[in-house]
């Protein structure tokens, strides 16, 4: 017998892959190691929400957020950002300024 795997068109894994990222946000790291290609696929899910505070101390996802918009082509920020909280504190001109 044939060892013959029946693939999925790359399509058609990709749909299936950003509605699951949609529907369970909570899957996007799981599913980001399921291949390189998933990963550059879904990348961009991981900041479809991001809160950004004037208290960056500790916290991770506001950093690689910060990263991310320094080190990535803007396409791809476009492509994930949906939603920006901004809860800066007016008097912190630093977190300002690296936001613009």
């Amino acid at each position: 017998m044939d060892n013959i795997v029946t693939r999925v068109p790359r399509e058609l894994e990709r749909e299936i892959l950003e509605l699951a990222a949609e529907m369970h946000s909570t899957s996007i790291i799981s599913l980001l190691l399921v291949a390189k290609r998933t990963f550059v696929w879904l990348e961009p899910y991981i900041f479809r929400k991001v809160h950004l505070s004037g208290d960056s101390t500790g916290n991770a996802a506001q950093e690689a957020f910060l990263h991310a918009a320094v080190s990535k082509p803007p396409p791809f920020l476009a492509n994930g950002v949906r939603r920006i909280v901004l809860s800066l504190d007016a008097a912190d001109p630093h977190m300002i300024k690296r936001l613009i």
